[in-house]
């Protein structure tokens, strides 16, 4: 598929999840026509948040094959890690101790562990503030953008592209996610 080909279906997708939410008016703004409490606005923006991704997932899946599922969101997690963590990783360009050592503190020492030329990665809890409070067993796609995050970091941090396996993840059903950088 060209790239062109690719992002024409990612935007046919977009555009038409959006569609769907501006033409049904969100029931998170009014209530019997009057203004709901900002507690409960949050709550339903909240599930209306998790329903949209739900369906964009969804969405992907019956419309998308594998590899384009997967290259969409490793991209959504790249994007994500240079807006939310690169500047830190960049602070260790050529230290993959010292990096190490922060993502420790970040997700607890027990979860990083190291072992020749690989990085093992765990998360006890799903990180991304999008899904976090979200109901398990989504699109096992969706981890693909941990995927996309943890390869952004580390490339930075190694200064050369470095490969990232997906193990297991908790949208999955495991116990917790999993990951192996490949330096």
């Amino acid at each position: 598929m060209s790239r062109k080909e690719f992002f024409y279906k990612a935007s046919k997708l977009t555009l038409g999840l959006w569609t769907t939410v501006i033409l049904i008016r969100p029931k998170f703004l009014f209530s019997n026509g009057k203004i709901n409490s900002q507690e409960n606005q949050m709550s339903q923006k909240i599930k209306f948040m998790h329903n949209w991704i739900s369906n964009l997932m969804k969405n992907m899946d019956q419309h998308m094959d594998e590899k384009e599922k997967i290259k969409l969101l490793e991209e959504c997690g790249r994007a994500c890690a240079r807006i939310h963590a690169q500047k830190e990783a960049m602070k260790f360009q050529g230290q993959l101790e010292g990096w190490l050592s922060t993502m420790k503190k970040w997700v607890g020492a027990e979860n990083i562990r190291k072992e020749e030329d690989v990085v093992h990665v765990m998360y006890s809890k799903c990180y991304c503030p999008l899904v976090q409070d979200a109901p398990p067993l989504m699109s096992n796609t969706y981890c693909n953008c941990s995927r996309g995050w943890l390869k952004e970091v580390f490339d930075t941090v190694m200064e050369n592209p470095v490969e990232v396996k997906l193990e297991d993840s908790i949208m999955k059903g495991g116990k917790q996610c999993r990951f192996s950088v490949f330096l």
